[in-house]
């Protein structure tokens, strides 16, 4: 089994393993099985073809009928629950990031997130009052203390090569560092179940094996309650210009979690906690989010797969762990047409995701207006990455930041949050998370969007337009 590069003694688990290999006695999750998925989840979604629809004014979608088999519903935000009552003790242990303390001051940066075009007259004044704006980062040692095993890809060594790039970053002493502080209760109850909650509680103190891919140690509880309440934290922050855009570079991940379980390295589901955050205290009606992993978000479909306040899209390597996540999934109820998925076949690479975004994921989000943009930003997808077999080179993950910045720029400007899901080769993954931060400040990638567009549209991306046609103009 081949080891993680740089990570000496780490080898891949069963979620999802490199193709050719296998952990003997355990289950591969790779592609699903004909009418199931890995790990025992419930059926494939995606049977059938998305209803006839057309778009009202406001954003809203008239629907023929609900396209697919219900989905367990999500929580509500008044969800009461024991079980995790530990974490009303917790206090953020981190130290402010690698280099200490001192990175929680603000520190000024005259790069920012830019407009999508040369700005003239009032854009030029407003464009100013930003240059006195950071860009906001979560990031501190205690995230390395989620021990997951001596031979688990999803391990601390990931976040150390991080904080390595991020000290070589030449614009590190710009950004404000965000302090830590835990999830509260009420904050994962909007997305978790209570019984979900209190068995991660559980696991506080001791090693836990919650399934054959995801483990938590004595101090993982709280490390994802701080992973979370951080997020949430760099949300309000951008929302009340405190920063402009951020980056959260935390573990654990959390995309996979579902409202009642963790799996996939996952224990809380970050983005979700965010975007639900963002609509029930923050009274925001529309947040998109944009999952770049390789692996499908299945917990975040699901958890807002009947919710028209979310617009969830993602690219993903088809077929592979979780095996959900095919164009058919597009929502249901008030959700339908607001799940855009867009599986792309192995080998696959900065063309294909760039026009993803460019011929599908703009003209979409232009039409729905989001007032925030959070995104799950997975590394995995890149061409060294040995859980995936899709070829994302650093650049092209620059280039799709630099496509969200233009797109926030216009829709919701400041309001752009990335939150760190996979990636598990460190030294791509240090690469490409600080050209994503530097797509951030402003640098750009305009020939290699300009190559994507030249280039003949990637059959995968043909499919999920026809699809997405359904429920949006896109011209």
């Amino acid at each position: 089994m081949g080891r993680v590069p740089g990570a000496p003694g780490r080898q891949p688990l069963g979620h999802p393993l490199p193709p050719a290999q296998g952990i003997p006695g355990q289950p591969r999750s790779t592609a699903p099985a004909p009418g199931g998925q890995a790990h025992g989840q419930g059926p494939l979604l995606g049977s059938g073809q998305g209803a006839q629809v057309r778009r009202t004014h406001g954003g809203g979608v008239q629907r023929a009928h609900p396209a697919h088999e219900p989905r367990p519903e999500p929580p509500g935000a008044g969800t009461e629950g024991g079980g995790i009552q530990p974490q009303r003790d917790i206090r953020p242990v981190g130290t402010g990031g690698p280099q200490g303390p001192e990175r929680h001051h603000v520190r000024r940066t005259g790069a920012v997130l830019p407009q999508a075009s040369p700005s003239t007259g009032t854009d030029q004044a407003r464009d100013q009052e930003r240059l006195d704006v950071a860009i906001g980062i979560v990031a501190d040692p205690v995230f390395q203390q989620h021990d997951t095993g001596p031979y688990h890809c999803e391990c601390s060594e990931r976040l150390a090569a991080v904080d390595q790039a991020l000290n070589a970053w030449p614009g590190r002493g710009q950004a404000l560092f965000m302090p830590l502080r835990p999830a509260r209760e009420e904050e994962l109850a909007r997305v978790h179940h209570p019984s979900h909650l209190a068995r991660i509680a559980a696991t506080k103190g001791r090693m836990a094996q919650l399934d054959p891919d995801t483990a938590a140690s004595p101090r993982s509880f709280e490390v994802a309650l701080l992973a979370a309440g951080s997020l949430l934290d760099l949300c309000d922050a951008a929302l009340e210009q405190q920063v402009q855009g951020g980056f959260a570079l935390v573990r654990p991940p959390g995309h996979h979690a579902t409202p009642s379980r963790a799996m996939g390295f996952c224990l809380f589901n970050n983005v979700a906690a965010a975007a639900a955050h963002l609509l029930a205290a923050r009274g925001l009606k529309r947040v998109l989010v944009v999952d770049w992993d390789v692996h499908h978000g299945n917990g975040t479909e699901d958890i807002f797969f009947a919710d028209d306040r979310v617009l969830y899209f993602s690219t993903h390597q088809w077929p592979l762990y979780p095996g959900t996540g095919p164009v058919q999934a597009v929502g249901r109820g008030q959700g339908e047409g607001y799940t855009v998925n867009v599986p792309l076949s192995p080998g696959q690479g900065d063309e294909a995701v760039i026009q993803a975004f460019s011929r599908l994921l703009l003209p979409v989000a232009q039409e729905y207006k989001p007032q925030f943009i959070l995104v799950s930003a997975g590394f995995d997808a890149h061409a060294d990455d040995p859980l995936g077999s899709m070829r994302i080179t650093d650049q092209g993950f620059a280039a799709l930041a630099q496509m969200l910045v233009e797109l926030a720029a216009d829709a919701c400007p400041g309001r752009l949050v990335l939150s760190l899901e996979g990636g598990y080769d460190l030294a791509a993954l240090a690469r490409s998370v600080v050209a994503v931060l530097e797509a951030l400040e402003g640098q750009r990638q305009d020939a290699l969007i300009a190559q994507a567009a030249q280039a003949e549209l990637s059959p995968s991306v043909a499919k999920a337009r026809q699809m997405a046609q359904n429920y949006w103009p896109l011209g």
